[in-house]
């Protein structure tokens, strides 16, 4: 279980904080080997890499929403790619191995192969704009896409978080709880992305405000992502967790010495979990921030900054005009 954790926590910092493509694919391909290895060796789930996939891919939107311009967020077009083959097959997976294969299917294996075919039009949309604008013939498009994301992004997060808040996916009392917690986050952050667009689209708001609102929506963001990690950690290392079996470091906090689990109060054990990453991704966002304070401005706030120094130069002039007046009296 150490050596998975530690595995986790050398390659993921990496991923997400390089923009060099040759160090990317190299984390790439060190990631899939671990995984690899830890499937074969340690008999690790795939719904801990299901989980922790999708959080980062959450803490790196929430990155790019603090260096964005309040339109929706985009990664480079194999990232999207590398998503979409992932929930591609497990969209492919589910449907063949549950839905073909039951007759009448049951209703859990329906929403299952949903969820992934709604995470894997979030992927194809991510990653789709920055394969559009290296084509000539494409480049007009991605715009335009942009624009659709506006509405579309927002509503799909909202639909994940009420099929995630409704399923019951793990029938664990703490695996419960942590879902609906789950959808509830996917939710608030479907409004918080529609918010943060809709704020960026005018012209007057001052810029620290459309700052305060990009900070707002990056935790949203990121405080999901981490959620889906800390589910990773803490519930599906082991196991199998569609018949809530899963283990990880939950199991190991609250064994007694015989090597029982002496579960606390389901709500109450995840109420203290998600207080510790809301402090965590506090903390996690306000780095974040700090890191790109000195990178380029947005265009919103280069606007906003320009219409102000603009106002300033206005104002001074009516002021020296004023007092040449005066002193021309």
């Amino acid at each position: 279980m150490v050596c998975v954790l530690l595995f986790q926590a050398f390659v993921w910092p990496v991923a997400l904080t390089t923009t060099r493509p040759v160090v990317e694919g190299f984390v790439g391909v060190l990631m899939l080997a671990g995984a690899t290895h830890q499937c074969l060796a340690y008999q690790v789930s795939s719904g801990f890499y299901g989980h922790v996939v999708a959080g980062m891919a959450l803490i790196g939107g929430g990155r790019e929403t603090i260096r964005g311009d309040g339109r929706p967020i985009t990664a480079r077009w194999f990232v999207g790619v590398l998503g979409c083959v992932l929930f591609a097959f497990a969209t492919g997976s589910q449907y063949y191995h549950t839905v073909m294969g039951l007759h009448p299917p049951k209703l859990m294996h329906l929403v299952h192969t949903c969820i992934y075919s709604m995470a894997f039009v979030l992927s194809l949309m991510i990653g789709a704009p920055d394969f559009m604008r290296a084509r000539p013939h494409l480049a007009a498009y991605a715009s335009h896409l942009l624009d659709a994301r506006v509405l579309v992004d927002p509503a799909v997060l909202f639909a994940l978080g009420v099929l995630l808040y409704t399923h019951r996916h793990d029938p664990s009392e703490v695996g419960t709880q942590m879902h609906l917690i789950l959808g509830l986050l996917l939710m608030a952050l479907a409004l918080m992305q529609m918010g943060n667009s809709m704020l960026h689209t005018l012209s007057s708001i001052p810029a620290p405000l459309c700052m305060l609102t990009r900070k707002l929506t990056a935790f949203a963001w990121v405080l999901t992502g981490l959620w889906l990690v800390h589910m990773a950690a803490f519930l599906y290392m082991f196991g199998n967790e569609a018949r809530g079996k899963g283990r990880g470091l939950h199991h190991l906090l609250w064994a007694d010495e015989h090597g029982q689990v002496q579960s606390p109060l389901a709500a109450e054990c995840a109420g203290f979990y998600l207080a510790l990453d809301i402090l965590m991704g506090v903390l996690l966002v306000s780095c974040m921030a700090s890191s790109s304070a000195g990178q380029k401005q947005s265009p919103t706030e280069s606007a906003d900054e320009n219409e102000t120094a603009a106002l300033r130069v206005a104002a001074d002039a009516d002021e020296e005009n004023a007092r040449s007046s005066v002193g021309g009296k």
